[in-house]
């Protein structure tokens, strides 16, 4: 477990005293990096080779389509390790630390099983297996993105995706995958470019001197060339894997428009039909008030019809009917006048302030997310 060794002094000084391990190795700031390759050596006062040490740090994230109550869908895996090869005897040391417990001992066989029975003859032989290992990882890891991605893309096509807002936040979580993902392989090919123009020098400062040892720096070389290449070719599907996830949201959100315009379509032309049912009544409202206005001026008691005289009354007091009336329409229609100007005006500076309270609730979202990220662990098992 490296952190107990970290955080062991005594124990970081007996590792770096007898396999050599620098004490850069130990620093936070290369516990957090998502990918690296460095060499040291020991040279005796003759000019003799005694030890070369390399050190390499790989990630890897792959995912799931399902995932148990209470687990996350996706998993990290590392290959942090150190090795010091013993010139003299050939002998290959290797540490592999915080290995997760499902590949573990898949590591461990592929390693036995693929290590030479008369010693390692060049420093980076037994390299070659936790390529291969890594590239299995990756090429599971890209796959999945990929299995996310045709999910959705089927799923697009079923009644009711476009309204449902979990789906958006879970291509948003696909999308952070394939990020990841992405980053791991580019950090991976670039990691594996340094080991190879190291390689290549370390065989100029010591070149074959055997057939043997000739002919394992070539298969070595061509081992390295193979899965640099393979690494590469995954980079490119999980670059097409982001893409159509890219292409998806975007469908997403072109289909959630259309389907807004639809519903707006419908909603437009339900507001025609009841302006229709509006004018309607408007139309038998003009008609018949005329004469319930005058029938209803007619009715009051400021006229009066003498039936033995035939002849229409009016009140002297008529007069008091429009003191009242004029007084109170001019009051309704100033009431209406100055109250629809008032809250015309307040909606106006509602929309005027939109930005800013979009802005500022934009940059408090910012600002906890933020802080959610800077109080988590910086371990990648957490990311």
């Amino acid at each position: 477990n490296a952190d107990e060794i970290r955080e062991c002094l005594r124990c970081r000084s007996y590792f770096t005293d007898t396999f050599k391990i620098p004490p850069l190795w130990w620093s936070g700031w290369m516990r957090r990096s998502n990918g690296y390759f460095g060499t040291d050596k020991v040279v005796r006062s003759s000019g003799e080779l005694e030890s070369y040490q390399t050190w390499f740090r790989f990630l890897a994230k792959q995912t799931f389509q399902t995932a148990p109550a209470g687990h996350k869908d996706y998993v990290w895996y590392k290959f942090n390790v150190f090795t010091q090869w013993i010139a003299s005897t050939r002998q290959m040391i290797v540490f592999v630390f915080d290995p997760r417990v499902d590949i573990r001992d898949s590591l461990l066989k592929h390693l036995l099983s693929s290590f030479p029975e008369h010693g390692v003859f060049n420093p980076y032989q037994i390299h070659i297996s936790f390529l291969e290992e890594l590239a299995r990882l990756q090429d599971e890891a890209v796959w999945g993105i990929r299995d996310l991605v045709r999910k959705s893309e089927i799923q697009r096509n079923k009644l009711g995706f476009v309204r449902n807002v979990e789906n958006y936040f879970q291509l948003a979580e696909v999308g952070r995958h394939a990020i990841h993902v992405s980053e791991t392989l580019e950090v991976a090919v670039d990691t594996i470019r340094s080991m190879k123009l190291e390689y290549d020098q370390y065989f100029i400062e010591h070149p074959a001197t055997d057939h043997t040892s000739r002919l394992t720096y070539s298969k070595t070389r061509m081992g390295l060339n193979f899965l640099s290449n393979k690494l590469y070719s995954l980079l490119s599907r999980s670059a097409s894997n982001k893409d159509r996830l890219v292409q998806e949201v975007q469908l997403s959100f072109n289909l959630l428009t259309w389907y807004e315009s639809e519903v707006g379509n419908r909603i437009a032309l339900a507001s025609q039909n009841d302006s229709a049912a509006m004018r309607s009544i408007t139309f038998l409202t003009f008609v018949f008030l005329p004469a319930t206005f005058i029938s209803a001026i007619f009715s009051m008691s400021f006229f009066n019809f003498d039936g033995e005289g035939n002849k229409w009354r009016i009140s002297k007091d008529f007069w008091i009917y429009w003191v009242i009336t004029i007084p109170v329409t001019l009051f309704s229609v100033m009431g209406y006048y100055y109250g629809n100007r008032f809250f015309l005006k307040k909606l106006t500076d509602e929309n005027k302030n939109l930005p800013e309270r979009l802005i500022h609730r934009n940059t408090n979202l910012a600002e906890r997310e933020r802080s959610a990220t800077l109080g988590s662990s910086d371990d990648f098992q957490k990311v």
